[in-house]
């Protein structure tokens, strides 16, 4: 897989995603439903950087084309994700937030100290 991240691309879904759990908290009060969707969602994006085909079919409008995504990308969505989803219910996966971690570590640069 390529490890190139589309910031923008990630952005968009993130807020895409966020947008569809408050328009689904404002018409539908209970809870467990809430909840039952969020759950889906953010299993379905684990499922597809495990490069698995996930079981759950995602609406259209939060289907993801795997193809299109790499592994760094959607763990990355996956944390862009997970405090939204926390506030409605969802409990985190440790095994992901674990590779979210690696991810982000990887990413960051590490900057040579200069001795005087």
């Amino acid at each position: 897989m390529n490890n190139g991240v589309d910031r923008k691309k990630i952005s968009h879904i993130a807020e895409t995603y966020i947008k569809n759990w408050s328009r689904m908290a404002a018409y539908d009060q209970d809870d467990g439903d809430i909840t039952w969707h969020v759950e889906n969602c953010m299993n379905y994006i684990i499922t597809l950087s495990e490069d698995n085909i996930p079981t759950w079919l995602a609406p259209s409008s939060l289907a993801l084309v795997n193809a299109a995504w790499n592994e760094h990308e959607l763990v990355l969505l996956y944390k862009s994700l997970v405090e939204a989803a926390v506030a409605l219910g969802y409990t985190t996966d440790t095994g992901m937030m674990s590779r979210v971690k690696s991810v982000t570590l990887q990413r960051r640069r590490r900057v040579p100290r200069v001795s005087s």
